[in-house]
């Protein structure tokens, strides 16, 4: 495949299926993944996998403070879309034009619990730097 063939498939997701994923298939997924490049390919990451009791605890910790309404605090801010480029906030703009266009109420809302649920997802996948 060559890669405006890869480039123009890709996607994001933003629900998944409840089907699990095995542990094989994440060993492999981690494994290309770490063919990417690195500064002399020193592959400084340590990756962990949250799958079964441990993602429904992360998922209800996740949930718990979410409904809470803490502002967030990441270790690297991205700063607020209206500091993004013009051509950033035009994707956000249209992405946010794109969401907003429910059919009603409880299409968006669904669309928002999937957000707090971590998009159903059946593996959550945590890439960390020393």
């Amino acid at each position: 495949m060559k890669f405006i063939e890869v480039m123009e498939k890709r996607h994001s997701s933003r629900d998944f299926k409840k089907d699990e994923v095995s542990e094989d298939t994440l060993r492999e997924i981690v494994r290309i993944a770490g063919m990417s490049p690195s500064w002399e390919n020193s592959q400084p990451w340590n990756v962990y996998i949250a799958t079964g009791e441990t993602l429904e605890t992360i998922r209800e910790a996740w949930i718990a403070e979410n409904d809470k309404k803490i502002k967030g605090s990441a270790d690297m801010n991205p700063g607020h879309r209206t500091n993004f480029s013009e051509r950033g906030q035009k994707n956000m703009a249209d992405f946010m034009d794109a969401i907003g266009k429910f059919d009603d109420d409880e299409d968006l809302e669904n669309f928002n619990h999937v957000q707090h649920i971590l998009f159903n997802s059946p593996a959550v996948v945590y890439l960390t730097l020393p």
